[in-house]
C-alpha cells in the first residue's frame, strides 16, 4: 500500500490541532477526520503525522488492565510561563526523592526542561533554585558520584 504524502505537513498539524481543540480523540479517529479533507490520503499516516508533530499526551485513563483499544490523545495544555522558583524547587525535590542522586542534566532530561525554560525565571529565582539544588544534593567531587551528602 502506497502512502499518500500531504504536501503541506504544517496544515496537517494545524488541522489536527483544530480537531483536538480541547477534546480527546484516538489516533484512528483523528486520522479518519483528517482524511475527510484529503481524498486518497492514508488516514493512519495522517494520524501518526499529527502525533509526531504536536505535543500530545495520553489523558487518564489511557489504559485499563486486561482491555485493548486505541489510545486517546489530547493536546498538551502547556506550562504556565509564570512558573515560580517554588514550583521548580518542588519539582527538583520530587525528582531527587524519586530517583536519588542525579546531575542537573539528568533532571532536565526527565522533566523536559525546554518546556519550562529557566530563562523565563528571574535571576533571583534562578539563584534560589541553584542554591536549593546544592542544599539538597552536594557532590564531594565531580569524579566521586557515590560520595553524596543529603542536607535537606
Amino acid at each position: 500500500m502506497a502512502l499518500a504524502v500531504d504536501r503541506d505537513v504544517v496544515e496537517v498539524a494545524a488541522h489536527g490541532l483544530r480537531l483536538l481543540g480541547g477534546g480527546v480523540l484516538t489516533r484512528p479517529e483523528l486520522g479518519r477526520a483528517l482524511a475527510l479533507n484529503r481524498p486518497g490520503a492514508d488516514a493512519q499516516a495522517l494520524g501518526w503525522t499529527v502525533q509526531y508533530l504536536l505535543p500530545l499526551v495520553h489523558p487518564a485513563p489511557s489504559g485499563t488492565w486486561g482491555k485493548r483499544g486505541a489510545t486517546p490523545f489530547a493536546v498538551f495544555p502547556g506550562v504556565s510561563e509564570a512558573a515560580t522558583a517554588d514550583d521548580v524547587r518542588g519539582l527538583i525535590r520530587r525528582y531527587l526523592a524519586a530517583f536519588g542522586p542525579a546531575t542537573v542534566a539528568d533532571a532536565r532530561t526527565w522533566w523536559c526542561a525546554p518546556v519550562v525554560p529557566l530563562r523565563s525565571i528571574s535571576a533571583a529565582d534562578r539563584a534560589a533554585i541553584e542554591a536549593e539544588a546544592l542544599r539538597l544534593l552536594e557532590f564531594a567531587a565531580p569524579s566521586a558520584v557515590h560520595d553524596v551528602r543529603f542536607s535537606g
